[in-house]
């Protein structure tokens, strides 16, 4: 879960401005990422993600690990996380209601942009760049401490975001780009429901 929590967080970051929320955040997106953290030995590991938006609460990501693909997809009912099986097993897939395990209220929280509130404070390090420290409830609720993030020039929009940093501070932080975004006007409501592989393992998140 910690890596879908990942890239949750980094699909919300990207929303952060200095503008008003009205008329800023996109009612659907498709986005290419890319999460660089450190392996067991030190070194930097770097993996694709792709991610598909849309309001209300609906995203489908899709990450790839040694060859093997993990789904995320919820829409605002219910979530699926699919790991794909070895050598073409139909793999495994957890379940679960969306409102525990789809961590929408990080929309909530950093839709609130590059100002002060009660969930977290802002310092401006440079020129395009910025340090988010959570409070302690919001620390607690989405499993970071901070989030630098990086701007390649001025408005500070999500188009602009050139990099972020998410820091906790018991482990080792993870970098994500953003390579590619795309606006779209919407995606079909199928998108966002998870067709189940025949023979797959199916599990219920409590």
């Amino acid at each position: 879960m910690s890596a879908v929590k990942v890239f949750l967080i980094f699909l919300l970051s990207i929303f952060l401005a200095e503008a008003s929320l009205a008329g800023f955040i996109p009612k659907a997106f498709e986005g290419d990422f890319e999460q660089i953290k450190k392996d067991r030995r030190g070194r930097d590991r770097t993996e694709p993600v792709k991610i598909l938006y849309s309001t209300p609460q609906s995203i489908k990501m899709t990450t790839e690990t040694k060859g093997l693909k993990t789904i995320l997809v919820c829409n605002p009912e219910k979530t699926w996380i699919y790991n794909e099986g070895f050598g073409g097993e139909p793999g495994q897939v957890r379940v679960g209601d969306s409102a525990k395990y789809c961590y929408s209220q990080i929309f909530d929280v950093l839709a609130r942009g590059l100002t002060d509130n009660k969930f977290y404070k802002v310092k401006n390090l440079s020129k395009h760049e910025f340090k988010l420290t959570f409070s302690k409830n919001a620390t607690s609720r989405l499993g970071y401490d901070e989030v630098d993030i990086k701007f390649k020039s001025k408005p500070h929009e999500f188009s602009q975001i050139e990099h972020l940093v998410l820091i906790n501070k018991d482990k080792s932080p993870v970098k994500l780009k953003l390579k590619k975004l795309q606006v779209v006007s919407k995606f079909d409501k199928e998108t966002f429901v998870f067709q189940i592989p025949k023979g797959a393992e199916t599990q219920q998140m409590n």
